[in-house]
């Protein structure tokens, strides 16, 4: 088990604690995980605002099954480009990559305006990196 997305108060100190942290197995029975004492392990040293409990086997079956759509869509693409692609095929490449290309939007956000994500995005688009429908997914999720 993992606390993952762990927000921290660090009062403005210059510190890069982990957003992730194993949790040890004194804190986990039959029940499930304490949550309560996670808290406050995870509170001995830097205060936080909260954090999410996920089982690491099934977030290393979803990788294995992100990777697996990942791949499937690399070979799609491989034996042809945009154009070739039917109606069916260009739904699944363009809700594949809009849910691929998100984390680097939110990244973008952190130092850029919205204007020249924007910009970003259409020269994505225009360099063959992204779909027509992943360029406007991506300018929607803005």
């Amino acid at each position: 088990m993992k606390a993952i997305n762990i927000k921290w108060k660090t009062d403005g100190c210059e510190i890069d604690p982990p957003d992730e942290v194993k949790i040890p197995e004194r804190f986990i029975d039959k029940d499930g995980v304490d949550e309560e004492a996670v808290s406050d392990w995870l509170s001995d040293g830097w205060l936080h605002d909260g954090f999410e409990i996920v089982d690491e086997v099934k977030m290393e079956n979803n990788m294995d099954i992100k990777n697996v759509m990942e791949k499937s869509v690399r070979a799609l693409l491989s034996s042809g480009s945009y154009d070739d692609l039917n109606e069916e095929q260009n739904a699944v490449v363009v809700e594949f990559e809009t849910e691929l290309w998100k984390p680097k939007v939110d990244e973008l956000r952190k130092t850029m305006s919205p204007k020249e994500i924007e910009e970003r995005i259409h020269d994505w688009w225009e360099d063959y990196e992204i779909a027509d429908g992943t360029e406007e997914n991506l300018l929607d999720y803005i």
